[in-house]
């Protein structure tokens, strides 16, 4: 084969031409592949609901939700039914309402009617508050204050679990033997959807009876919301004091806490993934520690008392609106932050260190610079 001869050139172009045929049918076959995977319906085998059964008292709601079966088959739509309709109703959604005494059982089926799933609902109660008396002399169901819970946690979860919005505490130490979250330790547990009340004597029938400066309702136990707990602001806490060697721990928990004392002599608060509103507070405190949260404090007092990083907060937002704080020992006491955001208005300082202010003064004028600096922009 002379150098002139032309069949290296044409068998190259042939190589090529082939790859090129090669990759185009492969990419046609790729992209069936995807098409087909995108366009797969999921056959539905099973769904379940988040509850089998619970009580409720008389005009209570709780929202039922649903799990699929595989996770992607999900139905067109779901079809909610009551036995019942005079005792609990239920919407399109899934959202029940205790109307009367009695039983009633919800069933949800999908749109082809194959596959259903039940929950049985009773009501039982129309009790608007349940009563926590440490003193009481014969524990009951706390349906009154002579038969009180002597057990916060148990009527805690009595409540929650039956529908009954408050609990009310009156005046003493509750410590516990309850363990509603880890192994760990004892620990009080808040819930969604309650709202716990102290600064009773005994005895009263409204809320505006109470005093919870002269009755005090003493939590002597860690108070624990962890992110299973996933509280919100209708989780609420007002007028309690909170003395336990570890005060309160929210993980993805953002519960509403107000006109309460924290006494707690290691860790006051420790905030992690959380949104809470502490309103009215009073925190005598050795550690405050939050960590990506957006808490904000309103109307709040700080006495800091265990020198360097009383407060310390990362990577978060706080807001401070008519706050006071004060340093009654010899320490510098100041707030510790890294990467945190800070809203100050209208707050006092008496006696705090040094580094306790120029820290929050220079926070305070990169973050209006920073905004200058983007006004231009």
């Amino acid at each position: 084969m002379t150098a002139g001869d032309p069949e290296p050139m044409i068998i190259k172009r042939n190589i090529s031409t082939i790859l090129n045929i090669y990759l185009f049918l492969i990419s046609i076959m790729i992209t069936a592949f995807l098409t087909s995977c995108s366009m797969q319906s999921y056959e539905l085998e099973d769904m379940r609901l988040n509850y089998s059964s619970f009580h409720l008292a008389v005009g209570a709601e709780r929202q039922l939700a649903l799990t699929f079966f595989p996770e992607y088959a999900v139905p067109a739509s779901t079809i909610w039914t009551s036995s019942n309709i005079s005792v609990v109703e239920v919407s399109d959604e899934g959202l029940v309402k205790a109307i009367s005494f009695g039983t009633a059982v919800i069933t949800v089926e999908d749109s082809d009617g194959m596959i259903s799933c039940e929950c049985e609902i009773t009501v039982d109660s129309d009790l608007e508050k349940i009563l926590v008396d440490i003193n009481t002399a014969i524990p009951g169901y706390g349906d009154s204050w002579d038969s009180a819970f002597t057990d916060l946690q148990q009527a805690i979860d009595y409540a929650w679990e039956k529908g009954i919005p408050e609990v009310w505490i009156a005046d003493g130490t509750y410590e516990t033997e309850s363990y509603p979250w880890t192994d760990d330790y004892c620990h009080i547990a808040l819930r969604n959807n309650l709202k716990i009340y102290g600064g009773f004597k005994g005895g009263e029938s409204s809320i505006e009876e109470r005093d919870y400066s002269k009755y005090k309702s003493i939590i002597g136990t860690r108070i624990y919301n962890p992110a299973s707990a996933a509280l919100d602001e209708t989780s609420v806490l007002d007028g309690v004091y909170i003395s336990g060697a570890d005060g309160m721990q929210n993980t993805d928990s953002s519960p509403f806490i107000t006109n309460t004392v924290f006494t707690s002599y290691w860790d006051t608060l420790d905030c992690c993934n959380a949104g809470s509103l502490f309103e009215n507070c009073t925190f005598s405190c050795s550690a405050i520690e939050i960590e990506n949260s957006s808490i904000s404090f309103s109307d709040c007092s700080f006495n800091l008392s265990d020198g360097s990083d009383s407060f310390s907060a990362d990577e978060s937002i706080i807001t401070f609106s008519d706050c006071d704080f004060s340093d009654s020992t010899s320490y510098s006491s100041y707030l510790d932050f890294d990467g945190t955001k800070l809203a100050i208005e209208n707050c006092h300082f008496d006696g705090v260190g040094i580094n306790f202010k120029m820290k929050m003064i220079m926070n305070r004028i990169l973050i209006c610079l920073l905004r200058i600096l983007i006004l231009k922009t």
